[in-house]
């Protein structure tokens, strides 16, 4: 589980020693600066170069789903998603935590991917989206979603190789 003691972090807004602490407002921009300052963190970590790329995959998808879906609408809502994370050496574990819409019950368990058919339909007919649940199940392991009227509790582990 993600540490409970963190440390202050070069990163406003985050703490850090081992562990990351991100309050992320809704929104694009605004996960595309929580994943700049992620990756600030993990490269201090010296993380190998492997880990920082799945890991950023999984991330960015996880919080663009949560503002697409979760908060669909909501751009700047007054309820930010907590992000957590901790590196050891079986990988990286995160917990992200928001308060947006439910989660479908079987979201997490669901890893297929869009059907396609390119030969009979041409290329133009291939899916353009529908690859992040596939894609965050790929990745990770001990993925943990948890949603009720309080919020989405999403924890997993990239493994380190």
């Amino acid at each position: 589980m993600i540490a409970e003691h963190l440390e202050r972090s070069a990163i406003p807004g985050a703490v850090a020693s081992d562990g990351l602490a991100l309050e992320v407002p809704v929104g694009y921009d605004a996960v595309r600066q929580a994943l700049h300052d992620w990756r600030r963190w993990i490269e201090s970590m010296n993380a190998s170069s492997d880990l920082v790329s799945r890991a950023e995959i999984v991330l960015a998808e996880v919080l663009n789903n949560i503002t697409e879906h979760g908060y669909a609408g909501q751009d700047g809502a007054a309820v930010p998603v907590a992000l957590r994370c901790r590196i050891s050496a079986q990988g990286l574990h995160v917990s992200v935590v928001d308060q947006g819409r439910p989660a479908p019950a079987d979201l997490g368990r669901k890893a297929c991917l869009p059907p396609a058919s390119p030969a009979a339909d041409g290329i133009d007919s291939l899916p353009e989206g529908g690859f992040g649940w596939f894609l965050i199940r790929e990745l990770t392991c001990n993925l943990h979603l948890e949603s009720d009227e309080d919020g989405n509790r999403l924890c997993f582990v990239v493994p380190a190789s």
